[in-house]
Formats: C-alpha cells, sequence, structure tokens
C-alpha cells in the first residue's frame, strides 16, 4: 500500500529534478585568507576540504567543510600555534562550515547566503560568487565551473582572539574553486 501511495505521489507531484550536482576538486581550487599583523601581512590556504554545489533553477545548494588542521601558512610553527585554544582550537573545534540557505543567480554571479561557523559560533554572511567559466571536461565527461569570491569576516565575531593586539581583527577570505559535474 505504500509502495502505491509513493507511486501515485510522483507521478501526481512528477519527480523533483535533483539539478546538476558538482563537487570541489580540491587539487585545483584554493581557500586561502591574509590577515594584517604587526610586522606585516600574513597569507595561508586550508589545505584539505570537500565542497558540493547542487545548480537547481527551483533550489540551490553550496556546502564546505574545511579541515582546520590542513592550514598551511609556510610556518610549521605559526601554523600549530594557530591551532591551540586561542585561536581555532582544533581538538574541539576541527572544522569549519558553510552551508547555503539562500542562492540566487544574478548574471554571472551567484549571491549565497548562509551560517559561517568556526569555533562552533555561527554568523550568516552573503558572498558575491563570480562564475568564471564553465568548460567541459572531455576526459572524465560533463562540465567543470570555475568560481571566485572574496570575502572579509572579522575574526573576533566567531571567538578566535588570539595575539591580540598584534594581529589585527579583519580576514580576507579568498575562494578560486574549480567544481567538476558528477555523471552519473
Amino acid at each position: 500500500m505504500r509502495k502505491l501511495c509513493l507511486l501515485l505521489l510522483t507521478l501526481i507531484l512528477g519527480t523533483p529534478a535533483l539539478g546538476e550536482q558538482y563537487t570541489f576538486d580540491q587539487q585545483h581550487s584554493t581557500i586561502g585568507f591574509e590577515i594584517g599583523h604587526l610586522t606585516g601581512t600574513a597569507r595561508g590556504v586550508f589545505k584539505q576540504f570537500e565542497g558540493t554545489l547542487i545548480l537547481n533553477p527551483d533550489d540551490s545548494k553550496v556546502k564546505v567543510t574545511i579541515q582546520v588542521d590542513s592550514i598551511d601558512t609556510d610556518s610549521a610553527k605559526r601554523d600549530a600555534h594557530l591551532q591551540e585554544e586561542e585561536y581555532f582550537y582544533t581538538a574541539k573545534y576541527p572544522t569549519i562550515t558553510f552551508e547555503s540557505v539562500s542562492f540566487k543567480k544574478r548574471g554571472d554571479q551567484y549571491v549565497v547566503t548562509g551560517p559561517l561557523t568556526i569555533r562552533g559560533v555561527s554568523k550568516n554572511i552573503t558572498l558575491r560568487v563570480t562564475l568564471e567559466r564553465k568548460q567541459a571536461q572531455w576526459a572524465i565527461g560533463g562540465d567543470a565551473l570555475y568560481f571566485d569570491s572574496s570575502y572579509e569576516i572579522n575574526r573576533l565575531d566567531f571567538g578566535v582572539d588570539g595575539g591580540q593586539p598584534a594581529v589585527g581583527d579583519q580576514v580576507k577570505i579568498d575562494l578560486a574553486i574549480k567544481a567538476f559535474e558528477v555523471v552519473q
């Protein structure tokens, strides 16, 4: 009886469109940041992350999870220090996450809003993401999308308060993402 009800609902309502599904290409993408400090600017990247993207005319979504212990600032000592309690507190908060709640297309840009969670603190942010290009992936099939975005956060809003006053509060985040289509 249950199967018959599901079949009838599917026939009446139609099959929901899954949309185009993409996954982030970690090898050809960069999640970077920079922050000012007393003697200049520190720059770094997160080397391990996962991201999924569903492009659907009715309900597009993106979800990103970053492994904080993959931070790389070109200084092993600084990287270890940034994982301590006064900064990211990686032992308790191993990931940074973002998941869209709103996703609107405007020309070649997308306006993506959702909670960014760092150290267990979630704040809604709105990213303006530019689609740089869409390219066929002849070797593996499907398409690849290339996106760029920049955004600034105040690290204090997320409880990352180590190094004051020598370390600045504003952190610039730079995203250069290649996402490849999941071919079924």
